[in-house]
């Protein structure tokens, strides 16, 4: 449609930001090979951010004789864990252009961690703008910056800047109309368009009366935002966790997850492998992960093509997506409460280790 002068946003097929029309517009009607090439690309890039990003938070980390050894192998960890997790190589077969996300997302992080704020500024407008619900890593990002309220509210200033300076590109590019804007808030923020995917509005919303859906698309959207600023008060000293919780909690309850976002939050397990000595349902969560990225396509054809299931089978897939990632940052928020409540009482930390030591003296 670009292409032959007629706006982008007059059917119904693109309902994302202008942006991605420049910068695909060359790969459009190119050999399948170069298609993929073009987001295996993208999808190494995407690794050697990630990689980055572990290498700073390792170095950040030396100092913490208990995390030293366990975060030598680190970046090489995170990047195996996001080239073979199953969600992210389904998300690069379909072509997903979740990974343009992720990448500002990890840029952002890397860029607060190194305490460059325009950089981080830049990358936060960015991925604001290709999707606004990512808004709420705003203060998870300030947080990672540590510096003073100052730099914070500069921080805050330019990235409002930036998003409205995108905005205003796009206003011109697409012949000064803000259709675009219509069309984008529809989907991201209304929720228009209900094809079934990963996540937890579509059902919901499908079966819902009319009257009651606006309150629901409210109670929906609230969940990605309404735990942004308490998580950061109460881990205030876990600035990188409090990120990668955030993630998780946009990852399970935004309008239109996909299998990308849910590799990216995987991906970043290792950052945190001290902490996966503390969870008590390791095995049924590493089970899920398993067996959900199986049972999906199975359900999905016997759904769509076969007939011979409904939408409440895929539907429960989605459920149980969720639930496994609510326990899976359930279980790590509770780690990180423990090992601080231990590492402030010295007492208790002495007694469960002789506890410990009893126990094992015993077997």
């Amino acid at each position: 449609l670009a292409s032959q002068q007629i706006s982008p946003y007059a059917g119904s097929s693109y309902c994302l930001v202008p942006l991605y029309l420049p910068l695909f517009a060359p790969v459009v009607g190119s050999s399948p090979l170069t298609v993929a090439l073009v987001f295996v690309g993208i999808d190494v890039l995407v690794s050697i951010a990630l990689y980055a990003l572990a290498s700073a938070y390792a170095r950040k980390k030396k100092h913490v004789a208990s995390d030293a050894s366990s975060l030598q192998w680190t970046p090489l960890l995170v990047v195996g864990a996001f080239l073979f997790n199953p969600f992210s190589l389904v998300s690069c077969l379909a072509l997903s252009l979740s990974s343009l996300q992720a990448l500002a997302i990890i840029c952002a992080a890397l860029a607060a961690l190194n305490s460059a704020v325009l950089a981080t500024a830049f990358f936060s407008a960015l991925m604001i703008y290709l999707d606004p619900v990512w808004l709420t890593l705003l203060p998870a990002l300030s947080l990672l910056l540590k510096r003073s309220q100052r730099v914070i509210f500069v921080y805050i200033t330019f990235t409002v800047v930036l998003v409205l300076t995108f905005h205003g590109a796009s206003y011109v590019a697409m012949g000064e109309s803000w259709e675009y804007l219509h069309r984008v808030s529809e989907l991201s923020i209304f929720v228009r368009d209900l094809q079934p995917n990963l996540g937890l509005f579509w059902y919901y919303l499908a079966e819902m009366f009319p009257t009651y859906r606006l309150f629901f698309v409210f109670v929906f959207q609230y969940h990605s935002y309404i735990y942004a600023l308490p998580v950061c008060y109460a881990l205030s000293h876990h600035p990188m966790f409090v990120f990668w919780l955030q993630v998780g909690i946009v990852t399970t309850f935004k309008a239109y997850p996909s299998a990308g976002d849910l590799g990216v939050f995987l991906s970043f397990l290792p950052l945190f492998l001290p902490l996966l000595t503390e969870f008590k349902l390791a095995l049924p969560l590493i089970t899920a992960y398993l067996i959900l990225p199986t049972v999906y396509p199975i359900l999905w054809r016997l759904w769509i093509y076969y007939g011979s299931g409904n939408a409440n089978f895929y539907y429960a897939l989605n459920l149980v997506t969720a639930f496994t990632n609510i326990m899976l940052m359930t279980e790590s928020f509770l780690a990180v409460r423990k090992r601080d409540y231990l590492a402030t009482h010295p007492e208790v930390r002495a007694a469960v280790a002789k506890k410990q030591a009893a126990k094992e003296k015993s077997e």
